[in-house]
C-alpha cells in the first residue's frame, strides 16, 4: 500500500478461525477439510510476513465485534492521512 494509506491487520488465531468457520452458516471449503486447524495454521503462517507489515495490529480473539470496531475507529481517527 502506498503512502497515506492506513493498513490494519485484524489478527485472529488459527483456533479462533476454525471456531468461526464452524459457526458460519455459509458452506466453506475448509469446513470439509480433514484437518482444518492444520490447514488454517499453514495459511496464516504463509501470509504472516506480509500481514505483519500492517501499520496497526489488532488482536480479535475473544473480543466482541463492537469492541473491535471501536478500536478500529479510534485508530482511524488518530491516523494522519
Amino acid at each position: 500500500l502506498g503512502r497515506g494509506t492506513l493498513s490494519i491487520w485484524l489478527q485472529v488465531s488459527p483456533a479462533e478461525t476454525v471456531a468461526r468457520l464452524r459457526n458460519d452458516d455459509i458452506d466453506r471449503p475448509l469446513k470439509h477439510h480433514p484437518d482444518p486447524l492444520s490447514r488454517v495454521s499453514e495459511m496464516i503462517a504463509a501470509r504472516e510476513p506480509l500481514l505483519s507489515r500492517a501499520d496497526v495490529h489488532i488482536p480479535t480473539d475473544g473480543r466482541e465485534v463492537a469492541e473491535i470496531v471501536a478500536e478500529v475507529e479510534r485508530v482511524v481517527g488518530n491516523f494522519e492521512f
